[in-house]
């Protein structure tokens, strides 16, 4: 651990007004792990914790992303096929190196908040403002934690190694562990403390609000899935879920209640364009007035990741994807039925999924020479996508076609972009990761009304959506989701199969879609004729959501995952899900290197 504090201080005492100072300025000073005091010292500190959050994100270190009705494993990698395939076991690099970054992360808060409570020197003001932030972080990575494993040591206290409390503590209840991050976020989210509005990336009280409200969510749906999924009873730490001290509908109404303050009072808004949220030139500004909280990343060597080249569309010719500004490695794949989620008018499928190839001469990534045609065939040719998607179509290679286009390293529209070079290596690639958003505030508010109301994810025909979830969906993220069009609007211009070029007649009009169309676009919900069933809310956080972390977690809180994960249609085989799969394995080093094998037990079926 004292090793690991000199890395985090080699950040040095940089400005905290600018993250991207944070992350591109060379260290000006260092400090001795006995020598901190000062806010220059705590804050160069909390600058650490901020970078450990980083590591949580990187190559080869993100669980829950695969296995899921939206992505899937797209490379021959051992990390991303067994976690697809679900064939885990606890040795497994990229479940060990989940555990360590984050019990890192969370000792490096650790650590903020112990040499900050200590500090004299510090005005009660700072103190507090310092602790709050790394409480966040604390939080943050404990409730990824939690939903991952299960049961967890619980780490409050900073130690001089990691084995002095980890591996000697047992592995407290999932009820213990919610405690602590109820607690972190309540004090976080106080009025006065943190910001409101977000500066660069330092956390702010309304993410502190949003974050909570996610949680109590999780806690809420968690519970509620062992009455309708009763096998997941089976699995004993699963089943800790039962002891949670309120009921679920108690959880939706805690949630409901401060997603409405983050609503009401957080003065956020949509981004008007849906791709300026995930391109390197826009994100980093954190001025769109949507993002929360985002983790921030540099193109300069070291500081970088490439997290985000894990996506990107198909490459021919060479590992062209180090240099091309829409290229990737595509170890995390779109499922191909993901593709029928979305319908016409939904502008965002042409962001979120590219199904043609940038193709290259002599393996020269100088030497651009097209972009292949779409795999997904045009619909008046009557070809059915279910046959495509198996594979059965061999002119249609969607299944190593098809790629996720949202992380984008160039300017421009994503039809024309394929040709650009990147000004920056893969390896150190700036993307955020954009943690919390205010279009994931919205659709878990709506998902907390309908749930108070009667709806639940193991029914997907139940209703329950109030007038006011209901105008949120319509008005606020239909609406951007067709590009800031009415469903009016939207009706009065008909588009191309993949739904986002509109048809011009011969004098240069909008073609209007036709009566028997109407039913393939992204229509307005109400109750007549086209109701917000929860199943609709499931797929509109795939679509809004996809391959933003969150995904995994969605499907095992609802405690569908079974379900989900089977309807997915590619050539590729599925793996089997089991009640155990919704927890991963605890990592064999950590099992045998524990005190006390009873009370750091592994996880059921590993």
């Amino acid at each position: 651990m004292k090793k690991l504090l000199y890395i985090f201080l080699l950040f040095g005492t940089v400005s905290f007004n600018s993250c991207s100072e944070w992350l591109d300025e060379n260290p000006e000073t260092s400090y001795d792990i006995d020598d901190i005091e000062g806010e220059a010292a705590i804050r160069s500190l909390l600058v650490g914790a901020y970078a450990s959050m980083r590591g949580t994100y990187n190559l080869d270190r993100t669980i829950g992303i695969v296995g899921t009705d939206i992505c899937r494993a797209g490379k021959v990698n051992v990390n991303t096929v067994n976690l697809d395939l679900y064939t885990l076991n606890s040795s497994l690099a990229v479940v060990e190196k989940a555990w360590i970054n984050s019990y890192s992360a969370i000792q490096s808060c650790n650590i903020v908040i112990n040499r900050a409570r200590l500090d004299r020197t510090l005005d009660e003001i700072t103190r507090n403002n310092i602790v709050a932030q790394a409480r966040f972080m604390r939080a943050f990575s404990y409730f990824k934690m939690v939903q991952w494993f299960g049961a967890l040591p619980l780490a409050t206290d900073e130690t001089a190694a990691y084995d002095q409390l980890i591996l000697s503590a047992p592995r407290a209840d999932v009820s213990d562990v919610y405690d602590l991050i109820i607690s972190d976020l309540l004090y976080a989210g106080t009025e006065g403390i943190l910001a409101d509005k977000p500066v660069d990336a330092a956390v702010t009280r309304f993410a502190a609000k949003a974050l909570l409200g996610k949680v109590y969510l999780t806690m809420g749906t968690s519970k509620a899935r062992l009455g309708h999924n009763p096998a997941l009873k089976e699995n004993e730490v699963l089943a800790q879920y039962e002891k949670l001290p309120k009921s679920p509908n108690d959880y939706y109404r805690l949630a409901y209640n401060v997603l409405l303050e983050v609503i009401d009072k957080g003065g956020f808004k949509l981004a008007d364009n849906y791709g300026d949220l995930f391109s390197i030139e826009t994100s980093k500004k954190f001025t769109n007035g949507e993002s929360l909280w985002e983790i921030p990343y540099s193109s300069q060597r070291g500081y970088g990741s490439q997290w985000s080249k894990q996506f990107g569309a198909s490459i021919i010719g060479g590992s062209t994807y180090s240099f091309n500004a829409v290229g990737g490695i595509q170890n995390y794949q779109p499922v191909p039925s993901f593709w029928s989620y979305y319908t016409k008018g939904d502008v965002r499928r042409r962001w979120n999924l590219t199904d043609q190839k940038v193709k290259y001469v002599a393996n020269d990534p100088q030497n651009p020479v097209s972009l292949e045609s779409h795999n997904i065939p045009d619909e008046t040719l009557g070809v059915a996508l279910e046959e495509v998607y198996k594979g059965n179509i061999s002119e249609f290679d969607i299944n190593t076609g098809i790629g996720c286009g949202k992380y984008r390293w160039g300017t421009g529209d994503p039809e024309t972009m394929w040709s650009q070079l990147m000004s920056f290596s893969a390896d150190n690639c700036p993307n955020n990761v954009v943690v919390l958003r205010y279009a994931d505030v919205l659709l878990m508010f709506v998902e907390a009304d309908m749930l108070l109301n009667g709806a639940g994810p193991h029914d997907p025909d139940s209703q329950g959506a109030s007038a006011t979830a209901l105008r949120i969906m319509n008005e606020q993220i239909l609406y951007r989701a067709r590009g800031c069009l009415t469903e009016k609007q939207m009706l009065e211009r008909s588009t191309d199969t993949w739904g986002d070029r509109y048809l011009i007649g011969p004098d240069g009009e909008y073609l209007p879609v036709s009566e028997n169309d109407r039913s393939k676009y992204l229509l307005d919900f109400n109750d007549e004729t086209n109701p917000l069933t929860f199943g609709a809310l499931i797929r509109e956080r795939a679509r809004e959501l996809c391959f933003e972390f969150h995904r995994w977690n969605d499907l095992v809180r609802w405690g569908i995952l079974e379900t989900a994960y089977a309807s997915r249609i590619s050539s590729a085989p599925n793996g089997t899900v089991s009640v155990n799969n919704y927890l991963f394995p605890i990592p064999l080093r950590e099992l045998q290197a524990a005190r006390d094998n009873e009370a750091f037990y592994k996880n059921p079926g590993y």
